[in-house]
Order: structure tokens, then C-alpha cells, then sequence
């Protein structure tokens, strides 16, 4: 015993003394430098370690000896390591060889150290013996240490040693710990250690490298550039297997070139290594049979023991797969009941090039077709068409394809679609019209242009058959197609008279079939965009309506007729059946027109959230022909809403992606580039730019579009006072918004009129189109125009309250936008002013048009340094004056700090941005937002007195207006405070100055004044002492 266990000793020749020889078996695995350190890893086998003994299960080379090895380099305890191989099943061996990976750092354990010998006695009690041994060799081993056992599925199941092993991890001490490494989780020996506690179970899950962690093994690798891709491809590929990551990684880094990230994984592929590892470590010990039966499931979409079972004519498969799911076989369990497992993606395509070796198609076709009925009888049709064309049986799966390629469209299975393309015989999909036809509408939604090519040879073809069926469907997809160009609708006419000339939304059955709703919806969609005016129009929309409204045209022609409210109603009957949207090119067309309706609505921020949505969905689908239409419209939305840094990011990604971007997305560009000119006062870029979209939109041939256009053009001609090309511009406008009846744009004209006319100085044109223009805004309740020009919007509010033309709504309309004019309209006390303030015969405070609630005015010294500002000018009052009026007894930095928080405490109690302005010196009540009653008065009495004219009769309106400000004495509740005092006794001199002369009877009756409490100068009743101590 004691000479078996020292067989890795020599002699050498120098000395006498013995050298110890360190096996591969007990030495700890070397790390290369190009290992990921996985703290999430090692954050969970050290919270399982501190528990107690760990076993890691996984399938090879999922990288439990990488970060077992890795943990034993960073513990702190001294780690041994111990490989196990089908010779430790010689018990003799085993227990001669294990105190060797104990020598290094306990070097009595080379002198035997009392070590018990396994004697032929001792076979009879090998727990005994066992206990014994396990027991004296950790007891020669003092302090914490780790073990780690490595390949324990190496060990036989039915040997004896995994009884012994189990023994062993009970006898370690109790402050050092195991851990196993196997292929396969725990076996029943261990079970009531597990329920203990006493062993903690890392399963093959979390040995799988995350999306995250391959970025950082490519980088390892030193492979960067389109890594999002990579990523994606690597990790659906392996399924996080580190062998199969690492083995293409370094093939990626030899061919020096991306292919392998931009490779589908049902495309055929060769990584000689990667399958050179599967044949050497996983295939060469397998029996035929084994193999034979492991190669036929591979053929399959998923492995079905059943179905195996009939195929070969054995029994026995649900068990054999169960059990390689059990030891990580690389197979995994789908279902609970055991009958439905999958090879990991790339043993399954190893084990499919195999069967190109072995297995003569003569073999394989059968057992693919009898395959392939099996899944059809489930309904599984994909999976049938997918084993028809392995087999190669071209026909029968043209005609899978026939009877399910519609349910597929409405599933917005197009990707599956276009792969039967590629896969079948092109003599035989060029011969099909229906081929085509599918084939076609699946193109659609990644090359509109070349799906346009495939539809006319289905329409050809479905002609030459006399199958008119097939004639309209292929005619209305050519439509749809034509459409998601968006390049040139003209193109659409002919295709338009055909099908006007088969059908009629009067006799078309209402049936819900799916050639029926194809055509209603695309006969509806083309009419909205090309002939918005067409009578029937509105009766192939009902029909769309009574199908569950799930279309676009619907949206479209909602927005563009001015009918906001219901293009809201049918995106919310949309989101709420959501589910019944199967193809996502059909949802990125809608999210298209629900992000239009953001720009319309001008909510920018509900924009940005669906844009971001819509570019995750292209991200996931790969469908992308509405991303740049995104950007574009993104943009149009975030700086028509004063959004501008939002903006410049949109239209900088559109000019990154102009190469992709279709005629109407490029035209759509310059309209948003015209507004940004306008925006910036560039008049010169401004007149390019809608130059360019005019023309642009010309040519794309969409008449509510071109709206759009000539509305930008007719504002610029307004800027460059080009009033003759304005007008013309403008009228084209009114052509185009009428033929469809979009009153939205009517509007929009109108105003834009309104304010030509008024730079003009042509008053009573601008009265006429200023109230036909907010008139009709008021009935449809539009609050927000495209091409929205702050100074514009505020000129055209202005004049609207001077003339009296809708008040109401006009003040509506500013509440909605919040425009601070540069020039206050202080003439204006019904402008709708954030901040309104009333000093006069009363204190009180409105904020957007609702008085403060007493216990807000109730804060006392913000409210007295808010009247303070106004008493001493409201403009540039200085601070170190407030300080002195307040607080008379602080020193300078008390005074300051009182001041700040008193300031504070004001800003709060206004709760508008900017209402006072700040300076290191002053403090401004701004005039841009804030109204006050008593500069008002000292407006219009300076308006009165400077007019210099005696009436006999009455006063004038001014004068008039001004008695309507002025309802008592300032701040007449209050004491006397000096700075109260002196302005409100500058008040009462200029109401001493409009009742003196000016009229014959007095402006301010004196009994108003009077009302206020305090004795007015020039009331006969009051004597001259108390004027003069009124002065003094």
C-alpha cells in the first residue's frame, strides 16, 4: 500500500534524497490570458461555498474547470486539486494517489503519517476503511483548506467509490469545504446531504455566458467593430456554451473578417474545429446505434422520442433522452412530461453533417416525409415545410406553402417566407403564382422595390390562368408595395383603375376572409394617399371599420382630414386589440401614424417614446423600412415643439441613413429643414430648402402631402415678403386642403394670411382671415399647427384679443403654447398672464387664472417683499434697499441670507419659472409673465393725460378702461409703511391730475375712492389740515 501510493518519486543521481514528482491529476489547472474573470460567477460559488459543499454540473466545456480553478486562485485557504479518472474506480489506486495533491503543503503526508492500508479484509467494510482513512488523512491536514474534485462522471455509477466519495464529504472538517465538478448534477448517494444543506448545487444555467460577457470575451479576443450583431448571433448560436464560444472566436479571429456574426444560424455552416471537438470528446465513444439515433433526431425541429421510435422501429427513446438531458448531454427537456427535447444548436448541426456522411439520402428521404406528415397532422406546418424541402420534395412543399401562406402573412411570418425562397428551385417559384405572391408580400417589408418586381410576375401569371382571385390579390399587394416606396405614387394609377374596374365596396362580400379584407384595406390605403377625393372612399373605410379598424389607411385619413379625435379613438381600438396584429410590418406602419399624430398633437415626448419602441421592434424583426420615416418624423415633431437638440439628433441620424431614406422621407427632410430656417431667421435657406420638397413632393404624387409642402412655401414667400407668391402659395393650399375636406389646414391658411395682411398693414383682411382662421380652430378644437413660429403664433394671438375674435379660445390656445412675448401685450388684461396681480382697493394674486388659497397668501413676509417690489418700481429693485426695509437690525451677511430664503420662499409660493428675475444687484418682476393692476392704470392714465383733449361729454375708453383698473387706493388694507405710503400717494396724484381739467366731471368718482377707507385730497368734506398731514 504504503509503495503504491509513492510510485511519483524518483532517485536523482546527485543525492541519495528523493524528488517529488507532481502528477497532472493533483496539480491545479493553468489559466490562459485571455480569461474572462465572471464576477458574477464567482460571487455565486463563493456565496454557495460559505454554505457548504458545492457541486457544479454542466455539459463539457461549459467552464466549470475555469472557474473552479479560478475561485481556488483567488480563496484565501490554501486548494488542492484532484482529477478523477476511470482508474480511481481501482479502489487501491484511488486511495494511494489522493494524499498526493496534500503533499506540497503538508509534506508529512509523503511519510505515510499513519495513513490506514486498504488490506483484502477491508473490501468487506470498505465504509469502515473508508471512514478510517478520510478521517487520519484530515487530521495530518490542520487549518481551512478547499478540495476540488474534478471529472466525477468519470466514476461509474455503480462503483464503489461514489459511496466512499460521499463518505469523504462528510468527514471534512467543518471549516473546509469540497468542491465537485461533474458532468452530471448529484446522484441519489447524495441526496440527503443536499436536504442538509450540506451541499450546494450550481446547475449548468448559470455557466452560460451572458449577451454581456461575450462582448467582453470578443474584446478579450481582441475582435471589435459590429459588435451588437456578434453578440447576438454568438450567443443564439452556442446558447452561452463557453467551448463552442471560444472555438469560434478564435476561427473569427483567424479568418479575419465578420462572416461568421452576419450568418443566420439555420444557414449550413463549417467550423472544423468546433466539430472536431464534438467527434473527439463527445462522439468517438458512442455506439453505433447510439450514434445512428442521435443522428436521425438531429434532422428534426425539435426531438420527438415517439415519433424516433416509430421511425426506427425500436422503443425506449423517451428514457435514453431523458437521461442525456439528466448528464448535460447537450440536450435539453422542453416540456414536463419528457416528450419533446433539443440538441444545443451547434451539436445539432454537427450531428447533421454527420448524416451526410453516413445516412444516403435514399434513407433519409422516407424518414423525412413520414417526418413531415407527423408535424402536419399537429398542425406544426413549418416544421413540415422545413422537412419537405430537406428532403427535397419540392412539390409537396409548394403546396404546404399555398395552403398556409396566408395564415403566415397575417402572422407576419415573412422571414420564414422569404427562407423557403431561397431554399426551393427557382424554375419551380417562378412557375407558381402563388409562390410568388407570398414571396412577394414578404419581400415587402425589407425591399418594397423588389417586391414590386416579384407581384407583376404573380399578376402575370395569375392572368395567363384566368384566376382573377389571385389577379386582385396580387393587385392589391403591387399597391401596398408601390406605397411602402413611397417614392412615386403616380405609379399606383394603373393598378387603381384595375381593381376600381373589379371591384365595388357596395357588392364585395363582407365575409373577413383573407382575400377580401386584403383588398378592402388596400384599395382604402392607396385611395387616402393617392385619391383622397374619390367618392368612394369613405365606404371602403367602413369597411376597414367593420373589420376591427386595424389598418393604417384608417389613421391616415383621420389625420389628414383634420379629425384628430377620432384618429386617436383608432389608434386606442388598435393598442387594445394589439394581439391581433401578427405582422410587424403592419405595426411599424401604424406606430408610423401614431408617431404623425404625436407631431400633429405636438407632444413631443410621447413621440420619442414610440419612435424608441418602434426602433427596439426593427432591432428585433429586422424590419426596417419605416426607420428612417421615424427619424424624419421625430424630428419634424421635437422642433416644431421647440425641442431643438431632440431635433438636430433625428435629423442627424436621417442624414447618416439618407441612402435608405425613399423619396417622400427625403422630401419630408427639407420641409423640416425649411422650418429650422425659419426658425433661425435664414431666408435664404429657408426659400432652398422648400424648393426642394416642393419638387421632391411633385413627383411623389400624394396630394395631402403636397399640402404640407405648399403650406412651408406660402410662409416663406410671407417672410420674404413675396406677398403675390404668398398668396398664390396660399391658395394652393385652400385647392388642396378641400378636396379631401381637411379643415386643419384651412385653418392654418387662413392665419397664415391673417398675418401677411397685417405686416401689410391691411387691417380688415386681416380681421376677415383672423376669424375665419381661429372661428374654425374654435369648432375643431385645434390647438397645435404644424410649422408653429413662436412670433407668428404670438402676433396672430395678440391681434385676435385686440379685434375681440374668439377670446375664449384664443386665450385657450396661449395657455397651450405659454408664449412670453418679447413686447408684454401689457394693453392686453386679458391675456392670459401666468402671474396676475391686484393691488388696488385689495391684495390678491391669480396664478394661471385661479386665485391663491389663503393659506398661501397667509406667508407672510414673501407676500410683503412681493408688494415691496412692486411699490418701489417692479423693475431693478435693488436688493440692499429690500434688506434695509425688512430686516433693519441684521448686519449685511444676515440680511443677504434673509433676503435669499425670503426670495426662495416667494419663487415657491408663484410656483411660474422666471416670474422674478435675479440679479447680483436687483430683483425685476418680470413684465413678460407677470401682470400688475396698478401698472396697468398708470398706463392708460398716461395714455388719458397724454391725449390733451376736453371732452364735454364723457371720457374716452381709455379713460374709461383706466376707472375700470383703479378700485381703491393701493395696498389700501395695509399700514402705512413708508414705501407703501410713497407710491400709493403717487397714485392718488395722478388721480388728482385725470379728475382736474380733463373732463367736467371727475374720471374716478370720488365715491369708489373713498370706498377704500382712506379720505381722498380732493373731497370736499375733508379739511386742508388733513391734507397737509396726509403729505407730511
Amino acid at each position: 500500500m504504503k509503495n503504491a501510493r509513492f510510485t511519483l518519486v524518483e532517485f536523482s543521481e546527485a543525492s541519495s534524497a528523493p524528488r517529488l514528482l507532481i502528477s497532472p491529476k493533483t496539480r491545479l489547472p493553468e489559466q490562459g490570458d485571455r480569461i474572462l474573470e465572471r464576477k458574477r460567477l464567482l460571487n455565486e460559488l463563493t456565496a454557495s461555498v460559505a454554505k457548504g459543499h458545492v457541486w457544479i454540473n454542466g455539459p463539457p466545456g461549459a467552464g466549470k474547470t475555469v472557474l473552479a480553478a479560478g475561485y481556488a486562485r483567488q480563496v484565501a485557504m490554501p486548494a488542492f486539486w484532484y482529477d478523477l479518472d476511470p482508474l480511481d474506480a481501482d479502489l487501491v489506486s484511488f486511495f494511494s494517489t489522493l494524499p498526493q495533491a496534500f503533499i506540497p503543503r503538508f509534506p508529512d503526508i509523503a511519510d505515510g503519517c499513519d495513513l490506514p492500508e486498504l488490506s483484502p479484509e477491508d473490501m468487506l467494510a470498505l465504509p469502515v476503511f473508508a471512514r478510517k482513512f478520510f478521517r487520519s488523512l484530515f487530521l495530518s491536514m490542520p487549518g481551512k483548506w478547499l478540495l476540488i474534485l474534478d471529472n466525477f462522471q468519470e466514476i461509474p455509477e455503480q462503483s464503489p467509490l461514489v459511496n466512499l466519495l460521499q463518505i469523504c464529504l462528510g468527514e471534512i472538517p467543518v471549516d473546509c469545504r469540497a468542491i465537485i465538478l461533474s458532468r452530471k448534477p448529484p446522484s441519489a448517494v447524495f441526496s440527503r446531504m443536499r436536504v442538509e444543506g450540506k451541499i450546494q448545487v450550481i446547475d449548468p444555467a448559470p455557466l452560460r455566458f451572458t449577451p454581456a460577457e461575450i462582448g467582453k470575451v470578443m474584446s478579450l479576443h481582441g475582435i471589435t467593430g459590429e459588435q451588437k450583431s456578434c453578440i447576438h448571433y454568438l450567443h443564439k448560436t452556442t446558447v452561452g456554451w463557453a467551448a463552442g464560444l471560444t472555438l469560434l472566436l478564435q476561427e473569427q479571429k483567424q479568418k479575419q473578417n465578420r462572416e461568421i456574426c452576419i450568418r443566420d444560424q439555420s444557414e449550413e455552416f463549417d467550423h472544423q474545429e468546433l466539430f472536431d471537438y464534438f467527434a473527439g470528446v463527445i462522439f468517438a465513444g458512442l455506439g453505433e446505434q447510439e450514434k445512428s439515433r442521435l443522428i436521425l433526431a438531429a434532422q428534426f425541429p425539435e426531438i420527438r422520442p415517439k415519433l424516433l421510435d416509430r421511425l426506427q422501429e425500436t422503443d425506449g427513446g423517451k428514457d435514453y433522452f431523458l437521461r442525456l438531458s439528466r448528464e448535460n448531454f447537450f440536450t435539453y427537456r422542453l416540456d414536463n412530461r419528457g416528450e419533446l427535447f433539443q440538441f444545443h444548436p451547434l451539436f445539432r448541426q454537427f450531428l447533421r453533417q454527420k448524416a451526410k456522411a453516413v445516412m444516403p439520402a435514399a434513407v433519409l428521404t422516407p424518414l423525412l416525409e413520414q417526418a413531415a406528415n407527423s408535424f402536419a397532422a399537429d398542425n406544426r406546418q413549418t416544421e413540415a415545410v422545413d422537412l419537405l424541402i430537406q428532403a427535397k420534395s419540392w412539390n409537396r412543399a409548394a403546396e404546404h406553402i399555398r395552403k398556409n401562406g396566408a395564415v403566415m402573412l397575417d402572422q407576419g411570418r415573412f422571414k420564414t417566407l422569404l427562407r423557403w425562397q431561397q431554399a426551393l428551385p427557382q424554375q419551380i417559384v417562378g412557375e407558381n403564382p402563388w409562390l410568388l405572391f407570398f414571396f412577394g408580400v414578404a419581400t415587402t417589408a425589407f425591399d418594397p422595390l423588389q417586391a414590386i418586381e416579384i407581384l407583376k410576375k404573380s399578376f402575370s401569371l395569375f392572368q395567363k390562368k384566368h384566376d382573377t382571385t389571385g389577379s386582385l390579390l396580387a393587385c392589391c399587394s403591387l399597391t401596398n408595395s408601390i406605397i411602402n416606396h413611397l417614392s412615386e405614387l403616380p405609379a399606383l394609377d394603373p393598378w387603381l383603375d384595375y381593381l376600381e374596374e373589379q371591384l365595388d365596396p357596395r357588392t364585395l362580400p363582407d365575409d373577413g376572409s383573407f382575400a377580401n379584407s386584403t383588398m378592402a384595406s388596400a384599395i382604402a390605403r392607396a385611395l387616402v394617399l393617392r385619391r383622397p377625393d374619390h367618392p368612394d372612399l369613405e365606404l371602403w373605410l367602413q369597411r376597414i371599420v367593420r373589420q376591427g379598424g386595424m389598418h393604417p389607411a384608417l389613421i391616415t385619413h383621420y389625420l389628414w382630414t383634420g379629425r384628430f379625435p377620432e384618429a386617436r379613438a383608432a389608434l386606442d381600438n388598435i393598442y387594445a386589440h394589439k394581439d391581433r396584429i401578427g405582422s410587424k410590418l403592419l405595426l411599424s406602419a401604424i406606430k408610423a401614424m401614431e408617431v404623425q399624430y404625436y407631431l400633429i398633437m405636438c407632444e413631443p415626448d410621447k413621440c420619442i417614446r414610440v419612435i424608441e419602441e418602434s426602433l427596439q421592434m426593427m432591432e428585433e424583426t429586422g424590419i426596417r423600412v419605416w426607420e428612417v420615416h421615424f427619424f424624419i418624423l421625430g424630428a419634424g415633431c421635437c422642433l416644431n415643439c421647440g425641442r431643438k437638440k431632440e431635433a438636430a439628433g433625428y435629423l442627424r441620424l436621417m442624414e447618416q441613413h439618407v441612402d435608405r431614406a425613399r423619396l417622400l422621407e427625403r422630401s419630408y427632410y427639407h420641409v423640416v429643414k425649411t422650418l429650422e430656417a425659419l426658425l433661425a431667421e435664414d431666408l435664404v435657406a429657408a426659400d432652398r430648402h422648400q424648393r426642394s420638397a416642393l419638387d421632391m413632393a411633385e413627383k411623389i404624387g400624394m396630394p395631402s402631402y403636397s399640402t404640407w409642402c405648399w403650406y412651408g412655401s406660402a410662409l416663406v414667400a410671407v417672410f420674404q415678403q413675396n406677398y403675390t407668391a404668398a398668396v398664390t402659395r396660399f391658395e394652393r393650399v385652400f385647392q388642396l386642403a378641400a378636396a379631401p375636406g381637411n379643415p386643419w389646414f384651412t385653418c392654418q391658411a387662413h392665419l397664415g394670411l391673417a398675418y401677411m395682411h397685417r405686416h401689410k398693414g391691411e387691417w380688415q383682411e386681416m380681421r376677415h382671415h383672423l376669424q375665419q382662421g381661429f372661428s374654425l380652430a374654435r369648432k375643431k378644437n385645434y390647438l397645435t399647427f404644424f410649422f408653429f413660429l413662436p412670433k407668428m403664433m404670438e402676433t396672430l394671438a395678440v391681434a385676435a384679443l385686440e379685434e375681440n375674435i374668439e377670446p375664449t379660445f384664443v386665450r385657450r390656445f396661449i395657455a397651450r403654447w405659454n408664449p412670453t412675448p418679447v413686447d408684454p401685450p401689457v394693453h392686453l388684461d386679458n391675456w392670459p398672464w401666468p402671474i396676475k396681480i391686484f393691488t388696488l382697493g385689495r391684495f390678491s394674486i391669480l396664478r394661471h387664472g385661479k386665485k391663491l388659497s389663503p393659506a398661501v397668501r397667509a406667508k407672510n413676509k414673501p407676500i410683503q417683499l412681493l408688494q415691496a417690489i412692486i411699490a418701489l418700481g417692479g423693475r431693478q429693485v435693488n436688493k440692499t434697499k429690500l434688506a434695509d426695509i425688512f430686516w433693519p437690525d441684521s448686519n449685511g451677511d444676515e440680511q443677504a441670507a434673509a433676503l435669499k430664503v425670503t426670495l426662495h420662499r416667494l419663487r415657491e409660493l408663484l410656483q411660474v419659472k422666471d416670474a422674478i428675475i435675479q440679479t447680483s444687484a436687483n430683483l425685476t418682476l418680470n413684465p413678460r409673465i407677470c401682470w400688475v393692476d396698478c401698472w396697468q392704470f398708470e398706463r392708460l392714465a398716461g395714455t388719458v393725460l397724454a391725449e390733451k383733449q376736453k371732452t364735454a361729454d364723457a371720457p374716452s375708453a381709455t379713460a374709461k378702461k383706466a376707472v375700470a383698473t383703479y378700485n381703491g387706493h393701493f395696498l389700501a388694507s395695509q399700514e402705512d409703511e413708508s414705501w407703501i405710503f410713497a407710491y400709493r400717494q403717487r397714485l392718488q396724484d395722478i388721480v388728482e391730475k385725470l379728475n382736474s381739467s380733463t373732463y367736467k366731471s371727475s374720471v374716478i368718482p370720488i365715491e369708489r375712492i373713498n370706498a377704500a377707507g382712506i379720505p381722498y385730497q380732493n373731497d370736499p368734506a375733508n379739511c386742508q389740515g388733513d391734507k397737509e398731514e396726509r403729505k407730511k
